[in-house]
């Protein structure tokens, strides 16, 4: 997808490290904290998680969403790494990375916001 957006595999290969694990898994975002071959704690963390919909069979539901608690969830697995990684490298408690956390309702177009922000 990268090389499609021209960016080429160098650059790629320099700056994008993969990282297997879940947000819900505190030890696998400890090791994207600290990830890279210096071992230092990132200085900002951009949580953009998200819930996808489910169809079921039901009137008054019809869709639902996979895991409606995911970004409280991804926040607080955030916070308990960061704690863990305090612990471990007492050096990194003067680092305190900015945390910004994106979420929507779920909803595409104009109800995305409430009536009176319309």
């Amino acid at each position: 997808m990268l090389l499609a957006q021209g960016i080429s595999e160098e650059t790629i290969g320099a700056n994008l490290i993969i990282v297997h694990g879940d947000v819900t898994d505190v030890a696998a975002v400890k090791r994207t904290l600290m990830s890279g071959g210096e071992r230092t704690l990132v200085g900002k963390i951009v949580s953009g998680v998200g819930a996808r919909p489910v169809f079921q069979l039901s009137l008054t539901a019809p869709i639902k969403m996979d895991n409606p608690h995911i970004c409280e969830q991804a926040t607080e697995s955030i916070i308990k790494a960061l704690g863990e990684i305090y612990a471990e490298y007492p050096d990194e408690r003067l680092r305190k990375p900015v945390i910004t956390v994106i979420s929507s309702t779920g909803v595409d177009g104009p109800y995305d916001v409430p009536f009176g922000y319309q």
